[in-house]
Order: structure tokens, then sequence, then C-alpha cells
């Protein structure tokens, strides 16, 4: 969530969110780098595709709790 407590954009509120990934055959993981603009209560929302192992791709999305910038 930005400062007023809404969901972060993808731009603005600082710097945009980026995310690297390391892949497995099972698993990935995502390491998200961003300067927020200031003091507030934020969250994370990563929304990517999976693709099984037959091919087939399926929307996700990923929350993290809120937690709380101070400085």
């Amino acid at each position: 969530m930005g400062a007023n407590g809404n969901e972060l954009p993808t731009t603005g509120s600082g710097t945009p969110p980026t995310a690297g990934r390391g892949t497995g055959l099972a698993d990935a993981k995502a390491t998200i780098t961003w300067n927020a603009a200031g003091p507030g209560t934020y969250r994370i929302v990563h929304r990517g595709e999976a693709k099984a192992l037959n091919g087939t791709i399926t929307p996700f999305t990923g929350t993290s709790r809120t937690f709380t910038v101070t400085q």
C-alpha cells in the first residue's frame, strides 16, 4: 500500500518496484527492490504467470502483509 493506505502502483510513490528471479524446476524466488517515497504503510503485490510442466500457463498473485516504513 502507498503511504495513504492504497496499493502501491508500479510507477510513482518512489522508484518503481523491480523483481529479480532465480528459478528452479518446481519453484521460483522473487526479490523485490524499491525505494519508498517516504514514511507510511505499504504492502507488496506481485503478479506473474506460472508455467506447468505440460506447458499450461496460469496467472498468480502474491501479496505481502502490510508493513510500516518509518524513515
